[in-house]
């Protein structure tokens, strides 16, 4: 099995999850030339900061790179949603309720694809 990570889907909100200098861009291309090899399972992580999720903005930028993928050919076999399990170092993030993880795996699910919540 091949997995593949997919927290974001703007650069911004994907910088500030993942720590990295990569683009998303470069990612998700990444993504979808495994994908066309071999079928993927996509984890997505989301939390929240402040008491705030991510913007319904970013949330439908990250369906819509998931929707990129399958029109690019990415064979994806599931996407796995799920929050933070334990309490982060950083007191300022924490876990989103399972209406929240619902409301982004049925993004996923609009692409046709098989999408699962692990709260």
């Amino acid at each position: 099995r091949v997995w593949a990570k997919l927290d974001a889907g703007t650069d911004p909100y994907f910088k500030w999850v993942c720590g990295t200098s990569l683009s998303l861009d470069r990612i998700c291309t990444n993504i979808v030339q495994v994908a066309k090899v071999w079928p993927v399972h996509i984890q997505a992580m989301f939390l929240q900061k402040d008491g705030e999720a991510a913007s319904s903005e970013e949330l439908d930028a990250w369906g819509d790179r998931l929707q990129a993928m399958v029109r690019g050919g990415a064979q994806i076999e599931s996407v796995q949603v799920y929050t933070v399990a334990r309490k982060p170092a950083d007191a300022s993030l924490g876990p989103l309720t399972v209406e929240q993880l619902e409301g982004i795996a049925d993004r996923a699910r609009g692409c046709g694809l098989v999408a699962e919540i692990y709260p």
